[in-house]
């Protein structure tokens, strides 16, 4: 799968796409629970399906395989994210296998405030919402998809399209949610874009619930 306007090419050269054979599995671990994860995850490895996460993690020992590496996504959006960390991610790396771990800090909802706290000692945190660069990624994808976006409001205004990827990328504080929705808000717009109407159409900044809700109403 590629995606729209993804220039591969130019990314490869700058070496940040990983071989297609990177990782050994790749999982989304939305709605999962403990059990669910090892299923699955024995499932893209080919191995038996386990009795529990403990017998996974038992043959993971014993493999002769250290250094094998996963990627798992979305943690916490997971059904049981704290326990997918105590019993799956935590006892992987100590045996030794690589493990990539994407997730937002909290999961309060699903009974764990804090699953940087929780992975943290068990290898190096990333952290996307401080890195200065964030700002300057999230703005390159908000301008590339406004140049290309077809609005007849903006369409042959490169200006504004460069201002109104900044104020995009200066508001989403770090969060690329946010600044896709209020780029689709901006594509949408049928009526004039000037800086007067920047803050009607992308919200409060920061808030996505705010700048969702202003999605919805440009649906109806």
């Amino acid at each position: 799968i590629r995606a729209k306007g993804w220039k591969e090419d130019e990314d490869r050269a700058k070496g940040t796409v990983p071989p297609d054979d990177a990782f050994a599995a790749a999982l989304h671990l939305r709605s999962l629970t403990a059990q669910d994860t090892v299923e699955q995850l024995a499932e893209l490895l080919a191995l038996n399906r386990p009795d529990s996460a403990e017998s996974f993690i038992e043959h993971a020992e014993k493999s002769g395989k250290p250094g094998t590496l996963l990627l798992l996504d979305a943690l916490d959006e997971a059904e049981t994210p704290g326990a997918i960390g105590l019993r799956v991610i935590r006892p992987l790396a100590r045996v030794g296998w690589r493990i990539i771990v994407a997730t937002r800090r909290s999961a309060a909802a699903r009974g764990t405030d804090d699953l940087i706290a929780l992975l943290a000692s068990s290898g190096t945190v990333r952290d996307l919402d401080a890195e200065p660069q964030t700002h300057y990624d999230i703005k390159a994808y908000v301008c590339e998809r406004l140049r290309n976006g077809n609005s007849p409001q903006l369409n042959g205004n490169p200006s504004l399209i460069e201002s109104a990827s900044e104020k995009i990328a200066e508001r989403a504080s770090g969060k690329f949610l946010y600044a896709r929705i209020a780029t689709s808000n901006l594509l949408r717009c049928v009526d004039e874009i000037t800086e007067k109407t920047f803050d009607a159409l992308l919200g409060n900044g920061q808030d996505i619930g705010d700048v969702f809700q202003q999605d919805l109403k440009m649906l109806d």
